[in-house]
């Protein structure tokens, strides 16, 4: 997780709540270790991390199915990672109890959404611009 990420970390560290992290989408429910919390729940689908992978529509997700079930209320993101997005998210899964962030690219947020509905869900998207933005060829070595 990268800076913005920080009051996540803060609030699991405070031990306010539980976060779990997936990333792979052939991933299967992680049942056994969500039923461990007795607290609240922060689930976050890391689903941006181009360049190693394109982003996948919620179609492309094993679990994706078992988490609209699971979750009360979710913030799918497909911008820039700011720091009270995160702060969201940290009062949506101590609101609800079970909450949902879904990092994604912005071509994939909308099906995410439109996925999750009827699900209480926030959208952000980019300002201007995809995301997430590829750096110039050759700038990663």
């Amino acid at each position: 997780m990268q800076a913005p990420a920080l009051p996540v970390i803060r609030a699991a560290a405070d031990g306010l709540i539980a976060a779990v992290n997936i990333s792979d989408p052939s991933a299967k429910w992680p049942e056994r270790e969500l039923a461990r919390f007795r607290r609240p729940v922060l689930l976050i689908v890391a689903d941006d991390l181009e360049p190693e992978r394109p982003s996948t529509p919620p179609s492309g997700w094993r679990c994706a199915r078992m988490l609209r079930a699971w979750a009360k209320s979710a913030i799918v993101h497909g911008a820039g990672g700011e720091a009270e997005h995160y702060r969201l998210v940290v009062v949506a899964a101590l609101t609800t109890g079970r909450a949902v962030m879904v990092e994604t690219s912005s071509t994939c947020a909308v099906p995410w959404a439109e996925f999750l509905f009827p699900l209480p869900t926030l959208l952000i998207l980019p300002r201007s611009g995809p995301h997430p933005i590829m750096p110039e060829r050759g700038a990663m070595q």
